[in-house]
């Protein structure tokens, strides 16, 4: 099984949660494979999206 797709995305919060801490500021990304397996994970804040679209994406792709 290979990784044909990664994306991060940084969710459009409607509403803070209020409180001492009031965003997430959680990303989700999205993984798939080439046996029609995918999933989802979360973490890292912002700039963490650049990160996983940027660099890590480039280093997971398999383009063979």
């Amino acid at each position: 099984m290979k990784i044909t797709d990664i994306r991060a995305i940084y969710p459009n919060y409607r509403q803070s949660l209020g409180g001492w801490c009031p965003y997430l500021w959680q990303i989700v990304v999205r993984v798939e494979t080439d046996a029609g397996v995918s999933g989802y994970g979360y973490g890292g804040g912002v700039a963490a999206v650049e990160v996983v679209n940027r660099h890590l994406r480039e280093l997971l792709l398999d383009d063979d």
